[in-house]
């Protein structure tokens, strides 16, 4: 074999790389949607993905993931709900609000159904839910400090 032979062939496998590489980073940044939310992202973004009945899903967080392990039949084919909300704003104590009506207590990051919080307060607007009366005298005592937590 030629040593110009040789360097077409090198140069050929390299081109053939960068193909492949490109096609599966454009294959990674094609949009889903979260099973559970139904919120849009970049396949490359979801926080996981799950096989079920020969089906691939993507979920944007680790509560989606939950969800949808504990009864994927519900989510499975399903449009969102009217209405459904799902916040997403970053940091330890997320505040998260899901279909299954799951928030994180702003003060001790714990996580509780809106329906079985043991106290609410209205702060600028919005409701905050707690697990305890503790955590939300905490909160009234400084509510900027928990409000810029969630």
């Amino acid at each position: 074999m030629s040593r110009f032979t040789k360097i077409i062939l090198i140069l050929s496998v390299v081109a053939f790389i960068f193909t492949i590489s490109s096609f599966a980073q454009e294959k990674a940044d094609e949009m889903v949607k979260c099973t559970v939310s139904g919120n849009e992202m970049k396949k490359s973004e979801a926080k996981g993905s799950m096989e079920y009945k020969g089906e691939t899903y993507y979920f944007c967080c680790d509560n989606c993931i939950k969800s949808f392990k504990e009864n994927p039949e519900k989510y499975v084919n399903q449009e969102k709900p009217e209405g459904q909300e799902h916040v997403h704003q970053h940091g330890e104590d997320q505040m998260h609000e899901h279909a299954d009506d799951t928030v994180v207590d702003p003060v001790c990051g714990m996580k509780i159904k809106k329906s079985e919080a043991k106290a609410t307060y209205e702060y600028n607007g919005k409701t905050y839910y707690f697990c305890m009366k503790g955590c939300k005298e905490k909160f009234e005592k400084d509510p900027e400090k928990y409000a810029k937590k969630k």
